[in-house]
């Protein structure tokens, strides 16, 4: 290989090798298993939280309020005081989605819409928890109820 060639090769590579670290950065990350299975649970006081075991701050964190407590009031079954629900950022078949309309404004989570089964389109917002799992605020989040 010519002199100059060689040059230019390794400038190019490691042009390259600082950019795939810039973009790596930048780009957003899922930190949580993105297919997974979440067990939500409703307490005799009627507050509903998500059993997050790896959360290791505060219990009140993983209150699901401002319409998530209505979806997951719709998806449980009547006897029963929990749900568990099949969430992925891809796609999958028979699945709902979460369509995010706009982050929240204070950086805590993100603001979603669903269609529920009657044709109704229901907000509900997640806060900075869901952020805190995938990284960032997913643009959509593909979901359906676990059945036993």
């Amino acid at each position: 290989m010519h002199y100059t060639t060689h040059k230019t090769f390794q400038y190019v590579l490691k042009a390259y090798k600082q950019l795939k670290g810039f973009m790596i950065r930048i780009l957003p990350r899922p930190k949580g298993v993105l297919d997974r299975i979440f067990r939500f649970y409703k307490e005799p006081s009627g507050a509903w939280y998500v059993d997050l075991p790896e959360w290791k701050a505060a219990k009140w964190h993983l209150a699901m309020v401002d319409g998530a407590d209505t979806l997951l009031d719709s998806l449980k079954d009547y006897a029963k005081r929990d749900v568990k629900i099949r969430t992925s950022l891809e796609h999958f078949q028979g699945c709902s989605v979460l369509r995010k309309t706009h982050d929240e404004p204070m950086g805590d989570g993100a603001y979603y819409e669903y269609t529920d089964a009657q044709g109704e389109v229901l907000q509900l917002w997640l806060c900075g928890v869901m952020t805190w799992y995938y990284g960032f605020n997913p643009d959509r989040i593909y979901f359906t109820k676990v059945t036993e």
